[in-house]
């Protein structure tokens, strides 16, 4: 995931947007970088890590119905992570490191 992210911003001009913060006061952001070689002047980082199976949308503190769908389809196509048979969302593993 770490090489992949950033492979997508390297180089790049980044805007982050701040939606929220979470209740541990961490900053929930939405990241956009500027790609001359996409249509979008802007490509949003964190929809890109959803779609290319290398980040999980955390559905039980976002309602976001485009993460949810880029989501659903990388898992169909079994990409990034979901190449795995039983992938372990991170909210579990740190359950299970009592984090």
């Amino acid at each position: 995931s770490r090489q992949h992210l950033e492979h997508l911003i390297a180089g790049k001009q980044a805007v982050a947007y701040q939606v929220d913060t979470d209740r541990y006061q961490r900053k929930v952001v939405f990241l956009f970088v500027k790609d001359r070689q996409s249509s979008d002047p802007y490509v949003e980082v964190n929809a890109a890590m959803v779609a290319d199976g290398y980040a999980w949308h955390a559905v039980r503190y976002s309602q976001n119905e485009k993460l949810a769908k880029l989501q659903s389809n990388a898992r169909a196509a079994r990409l990034g992570l979901w190449e795995q048979s039983r992938p372990q969302a991170p909210w579990n593993y740190r359950d299970s490191r009592g984090q």
